[in-house]
C-alpha cells in the first residue's frame, strides 16, 4: 500500500477556516483477460481518507442569532456542526472500471462507491433542516441528491465505441454515458462545462478527477481530416445538474440551497 500525506487549506469565507486531510490509497489493481479476438481489463482502486477542522470557525461566518456576527443565519449550519479538531469526513471509497475491446469496437463501464463513517454515525451539535435541527443527532441525507449522500454505489460511465473509415478519413464514435472534454478554460468556462460536477466528491479526502466529473448520455464523434486537423461533434440526450454539498456538512454554504434542504 502506498501512503500519501498532505495538508489541504480550505477557505470558507475567511482565512481562519482551515481543514487538514490525510489519505491512504492503494495502487490500481488490474485483471487482464483475452477471449478470442477480444481483450478486456478490470481495474480497481480503493482509498481511505480522514479530514478534520484545524481552527474554530470565525464568528463572521455564524449568524447573530446563533452567537456570531454575520447578519444572516442561513449560511452557518456547516460551521455550527464542526468545531476545531472535529472530524468532518472519515471515508472509504473506490472505483471499479471494466473495458472490453477487439481493436475496432468496445465498451467501457465505471462505478464508484463510498461510505463516510463520520457522517453516517457522528452526532452533530446543531443539526440541519432535514433533521429539524435536533441537537446530538446524525445528519439526515435521505432526500439529498444521490451523489451527495454519505454512502452510495453509483454508475458513472457506460458507453460503447467504434472506429471506422469514412473514405480515407478515420472516424471514432462513442455512444452512452460519458465525459467529454470540450475545450480548455481556466477562469471562464465555456462548452467544456457540458458535464456536471459532483462538488461533494471533490471535497472528499483523496479525491480523483474521475470521481467528480459526472457523465451524461450523449453521442460523440471525431473525424480526422488530415494535416493535423480534425472535426468533433456531440449530441447530448439529457441534462443533469451539478451537485453541491448537502446542508449541514462542513463545506455546505447556503443552508437551503442543496437538494433535500428546502
Amino acid at each position: 500500500m502506498r501512503k500519501r500525506q498532505g495538508t489541504k487549506i480550505s477557505l470558507r469565507g475567511c482565512p481562519l477556516a482551515i481543514a487538514a486531510a490525510l489519505a491512504l490509497s492503494s495502487p490500481a489493481h488490474a485483471v487482464q483477460f483475452d477471449w478470442g479476438d477480444w481483450s478486456g481489463s478490470w481495474d480497481n482502486t480503493i482509498s481511505y481518507g480522514i479530514s478534520w477542522r484545524g481552527e474554530d470557525p470565525d464568528p463572521a461566518l455564524i449568524g447573530i442569532g446563533n452567537g456570531g456576527t454575520a447578519p444572516a443565519i442561513l449560511t452557518d449550519d456547516g460551521n455550527l456542526n464542526f468545531e476545531k479538531g472535529d472530524i468532518f469526513s472519515n471515508i472509504i471509497k473506490g472505483t471499479s472500471e471494466f473495458e472490453i475491446s477487439n481493436g475496432q469496437f468496445g465498451g467501457f463501464a465505471r462505478i464508484k462507491y463510498w461510505y463516510d463513517f463520520e457522517l453516517m454515525k457522528g452526532d452533530r451539535p446543531h443539526g440541519h433542516s432535514p433533521n429539524n435541527y435536533v441537537v446530538g443527532e446524525t445528519l439526515d441525507d435521505a432526500d439529498f441528491d444521490k451523489w451527495a449522500r454519505f454512502s452510495g454505489l453509483r454508475l458513472l460511465d457506460l458507453f460503447v465505441y467504434g472506429s471506422f473509415d469514412l473514405g480515407n478519413m478515420p472516424l471514432d464514435v462513442r455512444v452512452g454515458r460519458q465525459v467529454v472534454n470540450w475545450g480548455e478554460a481556466t477562469f471562464i468556462q465555456g462548452v467544456n462545462v457540458l458535464n456536471p460536477i459532483d462538488v461533494s466528491a471533490f471535497r472528499r479526502p483523496g479525491a480523483e478527477i474521475k470521481e467528480g466529473l459526472l457523465p451524461v448520455a450523449l453521442i460523440y464523434g471525431n473525424l480526422g481530416l488530415g494535416g493535423g486537423w480534425s472535426l468533433e461533434a456531440f449530441y447530448q440526450f439529457q441534462w443533469e445538474e451539478t451537485v453541491i454539498d448537502g446542508c449541514g456538512t462542513y463545506f455546505s454554504d447556503v443552508d437551503f440551497a442543496a437538494s433535500g434542504c428546502n
